[in-house]
C-alpha cells in the first residue's frame, strides 16, 4: 500500500451536509415546510447543543428538530438514520 487518506470528496463537511440535507428534505416532505425551515434556521452550535444534553433534558432546551425528526415514519427515518436497533430472540430448543 502507498498511501492511505481522506480523499477531498469525503471529507467531515460532507458528513455534516448530505445528512442535514436529508433530514431538512425528509422533514418538508412527511412532515411539515415548518419544521423543515426550523431544521435549516438552525445553527451547528444546537445541532451540537442537542448532541451534547442528555437525552431526557433535550425537550427542555426547545430546540423542536430533535423532536420533529423522531416522530418521521420508520420507513423515513431508515433512509436517513445513523444507524439502526435489532431486536432478537434466541430460539428455544
Amino acid at each position: 500500500m502507498e498511501e492511505l487518506q481522506v480523499s477531498e470528496n469525503y471529507h467531515s463537511g460532507h458528513s455534516i451536509a448530505w445528512p442535514a440535507s436529508e433530514c431538512e428534505a425528509a422533514l418538508r416532505e412527511h412532515h411539515s415546510a415548518q419544521a423543515s425551515d426550523a431544521l435549516a434556521a438552525g445553527t451547528v452550535a444546537d445541532l451540537v447543543t442537542l448532541w451534547r444534553t442528555p437525552e431526557d433534558a433535550r425537550a427542555a432546551l426547545g430546540l423542536r428538530p430533535w423532536q420533529d425528526l423522531a416522530i418521521l415514519s420508520q420507513d423515513v427515518q431508515a433512509h436517513i438514520a445513523a444507524g439502526f436497533e435489532l431486536l432478537t430472540r434466541s430460539p428455544s430448543n
